[in-house]
């Protein structure tokens, strides 16, 4: 069995397009359209190990391989991630807002 820990620094950015709606009993709520990430990490640290065969020789390998590469790994995995971001973000907040009535947290709207 084997377990792999990732230690990131990360910051990002997320654009959010929306509008308003009214439900069935004419209250005004909030519904996201589209939603834009983008993230950037400083920093990244991957450890691979083996639970089984703690001094794993193709598990120490890996892991170099990793963190050598981890700015190219992370740049080619970068556009799946920013997608699966937005799409998980995007039906939770749209949950949210589809129990907050807009009023709530938007007191002038």
């Amino acid at each position: 069995m084997r377990s792999l820990h990732c230690r990131l620094e990360a910051y990002g950015t997320a654009t959010i397009f929306g509008k308003e709606y009214k439900n069935k009993n004419d209250v005004r709520h909030m519904k996201i359209e589209k939603m834009v990430v983008d993230f950037n990490v400083d920093k990244s640290r991957f450890k691979i190990r083996d639970a089984i065969n703690h001094s794993n020789i193709i598990g120490e390998a890996m892991n170099r391989f990793l963190n050598n590469n981890s700015e190219e790994i992370i740049a080619e995995m970068k556009p799946a991630a920013n997608s699966a971001i937005a799409k998980y973000f995007k039906n939770l907040l749209n949950k949210a807002f589809s129990k907050l009535p807009l009023k709530t947290w938007l007191p002038d709207a």
